[in-house]
């Protein structure tokens, strides 16, 4: 899966379909929201998970993690998927790969969304949009999609950074607002 994190920052105000900028703004678990706004559940499909040196990884999201290139992570690339296989949103997430991290061996159950396992495991977790804009479709077609990156922090830490690419089918990526090109 090619990366995620080079979207085009739009703010959520601009966004034409009210579904899409609820799941924007959302600074609460996409997993829940989803699911209410589909009225069925979601299942995943982790496409590779594996740990790498964090020294791997671009600075910027070195810095919003606070990591130095010493530590681990652990990179999950994964689709959610509505009933029928259709696909809801594809997920980039990378977690801090430590003990101490309550997130990181929630990684490890390939079965069920991490929000889903947050939940389930009572984590007392504060989200952090960092930005909403258009994105590439991971799997192509014309124009964009739709996705946001946050942190999720638990006691104050940054320990995920996920990056959520929404499908166009379900959640539209046009604009309400004409945007005019940066002048040169």
């Amino acid at each position: 899966m090619e990366s995620l994190l080079e979207p085009a920052p739009i703010p959520v105000s601009d966004f034409a379909d009210p579904t899409t900028r609820a799941l924007l703004a959302c600074d609460g678990s996409t997993t829940v929201l989803v699911e209410a706004m589909l009225r069925a559940r979601v299942t995943i499909d982790v496409r590779e998970q594996f740990e790498q040196p964090a020294a791997a990884l671009p600075h910027e999201l070195r810095c919003a993690l606070g990591l130095c290139g010493s530590d681990h992570v652990l990179v999950r690339n994964s689709v959610l998927l509505a009933p029928g296989e259709r696909p809801v949103s594809w997920n980039h997430a990378v977690v801090v790969a430590t003990d101490g991290n309550p997130l990181y061996p929630l990684c490890f159950d390939r079965t069920r969304p991490l929000g889903s396992a947050m939940a389930a495991a009572e984590i007392s977790l504060r989200r952090q949009v960092l930005y909403t804009g258009h994105h590439r479709r991971p799997v192509g077609g014309p124009g964009p999609a739709a996705g946001k990156c946050y942190l999720i922090c638990t006691d104050g830490v940054p320990r995920l950074h996920m990056t959520e690419v929404y499908s166009p089918e379900l959640f539209p990526a046009d604009l309400a607002v004409q945007r005019s090109a940066p002048s040169l």
